[in-house]
């Protein structure tokens, strides 16, 4: 590839840019979405990228450029350029919920105290999950004290990222039962939990924003 001095977003963890299944030359929904997803786990900084759109006929490093998102606009690779470099909105990801390592919210609703980490590989990675179950009920047994209360309320619901945590899985939001820390979970401090659980009774399919 020809160089240029040009910065590119994210270079340091994707190829070309982005990941090997889509071009940057694919601007619209798809690619905002995950310059998106991109933002949440603290990959991009700013609030804008830009993208190189080189005319028909444009030479190799031209066309090079167009396998790029930048974080500003790109210095052309030669005087006589003729791309088009468009700027676009690095706009907040959909989702219902968020998270921001001590309070787990409702867009628009109540907060609920919450914690991750302290345990095992330490808090949820940053990034937009899928909510996968609503709310499940858990018999109060020794096995479930982590999901436990101290009013008895024991529940759980499973979460999953919607990009690659490095091999870590298993995540889910419950209350933060036994010694305060999870090993990545969301854990609710609340010593009950039943209002947060009365939310969780129809998410399956929403979205949680983790900072």
């Amino acid at each position: 590839m020809a160089q240029n001095e040009s910065k590119r977003t994210g270079e340091d963890q994707l190829v070309h840019g982005l990941p090997k299944h889509m071009s940057a030359t694919a601007t619209g929904e798809n690619l905002d979405q995950y310059m998106a997803g991109q933002k949440a786990q603290g990959k991009v900084e700013g609030e804008f990228y830009w993208t190189a759109h080189p005319k028909p006929g444009a030479c190799e490093r031209c066309l090079d450029m167009a396998k790029e998102t930048y974080p500003e606009e790109p210095k052309r690779p030669h005087p006589n350029c003729k791309c088009v470099y468009k700027k676009h909105d690095i706009k907040d990801p959909e989702t219902d919920w968020m998270f921001d390592g001590t309070h787990l919210c409702i867009k628009g609703g109540p907060c609920f105290a919450a914690v991750s980490g302290g345990f095992g590989k330490g808090a949820l990675p940053p990034g937009v999950y899928n909510i996968i179950t609503n709310a499940i009920t858990l018999e109060n047994i020794q096995e479930t004290q982590g999901y436990c209360d101290k009013h008895g309320n024991c529940w759980w619901v499973k979460i999953a990222p919607t990009f690659d945590a490095n091999g870590r899985g298993g995540f889910g939001i419950h209350p933060d039962g036994n010694k305060s820390g999870t090993l990545g979970c969301i854990g609710l401090s609340a010593r009950d939990t039943s209002e947060a659980k009365g939310h969780f009774k129809n998410v399956e399919g929403q979205k949680i924003l983790v900072k």
